[in-house]
């Protein structure tokens, strides 16, 4: 039988976790990955204690990886390294993590999140009639992808004209953190996105303590003049966590949770003779396939989990993907039941670090899906959909749909 550090780096196992997911929880729930050089659990109850336990388990592990840079690099890449050694929002810990979530809770005030909800009901609309006269659609870049860019750009407060550009520099800035991270020339284009978006962002944030409007941004720089004082590289980190968080979420699971009601035909049609499910069943869904399948933790002392000793200083990767799906959590893991009873998944994390935009998310999805299912009738797959060459991201790039065809509403 091929190893497991084998199958960790196929192509399979980016187009289908899950069976490897299984064999780990079977064989090693607790284990150490030589392929990627860390610790990889995989049981819901060993990932929700180390979630649950920030003192031993740091979120700080990027720092780890900078170390890894070559001497002779490091001077060029000093801006890059210093970055990611210093705070970030979704790499803090507490006190800082502390600090940094308070202001931007306050940032994201319930009025903001209801006028969201109305405004992409309006853009899901809108997207959806480029499409209904013809039959047939490509869900990512014609809805998933441009439905909550535009949704979560104007919360933050992101020009119109400029949000293309910023998608381009934050993907580049991100390079680092998929596949071959570690490259010299990934680290090179990642340190000029990251310089990119600091100086746009600064001017930005300049603009806004001139003019102030009613965006996410204005609220961060208020907080910063009333004494909630972030550094640059913290604000600059909050921004493309927002951004990120609330849109590249919703984009990987509107065609994850797509898929997955295609090949549950039963649940789709339940869904359909029931709308008043939807909020159960975007739970469901985000348990059955999660946008974001890991996370990282640095371990702070010496821990025993399943009765494996992880010494100081150790990455673990906590895999929510296969805890989402773990027998011994959920009956019937591997099949989607709309109706389930008491959805604790961990999709959207839990505990310090639980998705700062996991309320938007969940509004963008619920929006979504009931525009979807009622405007796409007899919705089919029309081609081969083609999955995110990522083990992390978990989503589309196509996913081809042909459906009966109708009228434009607007």
């Amino acid at each position: 039988m091929e190893s497991i550090d084998d199958q960790l780096v196929s192509r399979q196992f980016m187009e289908d976790p899950y069976p490897v997911y299984r064999r780990l929880q079977e064989e090693a729930p607790v284990y150490w990955s030589d392929a990627w050089d860390c610790w990889l659990l995989t049981r819901f109850a060993h990932v929700d204690a180390v979630i649950r336990s920030p003192a031993s388990y740091q979120n700080r592990v990027y720092a780890t990886w900078m170390e890894k840079i070559p001497t002779e690099h490091r001077q060029e890449l000093s801006s890059f390294v210093d970055y990611w050694t210093t705070s970030g929002f979704s790499q803090a810990d507490p006190p800082e993590h502390t600090r940094i979530r308070r202001v931007v809770s306050k940032a994201l005030p319930p009025d903001a999140l209801a006028a969201i909800r109305r405004r992409v009901e309006a853009l899901a609309d809108s997207l959806l009639d480029e499409v209904t006269e013809s039959g047939r659609t490509d869900l990512p870049p014609d809805f998933a992808v441009p439905l909550p860019a535009i949704a979560v750009s104007e919360l933050v407060g992101l020009p119109a004209g400029e949000r293309v550009q910023f998608r381009e520099w934050t993907n580049q800035y991100l390079e680092f953190l998929g596949p071959g991270g570690l490259d010299v020339d990934v680290m090179r284009r990642s340190q000029a996105g990251l310089t990119s978006l600091r100086r746009w962002l600064m001017d930005l944030l300049e603009d806004r303590r001139a003019n102030p409007t009613d965006d996410v941004l204005s609220s961060l720089v208020a907080a910063d003049e009333a004494g909630d004082v972030m550094s640059t590289d913290e604000l600059l980190s909050t921004c493309v966590d927002l951004v990120t968080g609330g849109d590249d979420t919703t984009t990987n699971m509107l065609g994850n949770g797509m898929m997955a009601l295609l090949e549950h035909p039963d649940q789709l049609d339940l869904l359909r003779e029931d709308p008043s499910l939807m909020k159960n069943a975007v739970e469901e869904l985000v348990r059955y396939e999660c946008p974001f399948q890991m996370v990282f933790r640095l371990t702070t002392t010496d821990v025993e989990i399943g009765g494996t000793v992880i010494p100081e200083g150790q990455v673990v990767r906590l895999i929510l993907g296969a805890a989402n799906r773990d027998p011994e959590q959920f009956e019937n893991p591997d099949s989607i039941d709309i109706r389930r009873d008491h959805i604790r998944h961990l999709g959207f994390g839990f505990g310090m670090h639980y998705c700062v935009g996991q309320v938007l998310a969940r509004s963008e999805l619920q929006v979504s899906f009931e525009r979807l299912i009622d405007r796409l009738p007899n919705v089919r797959l029309a081609g081969k959909p083609v999955r995110l060459p990522s083990v992390g991201p978990r989503g589309f790039t196509s996913l081809p749909l042909a459906f009966d065809p109708t009228p434009r509403l607007l």
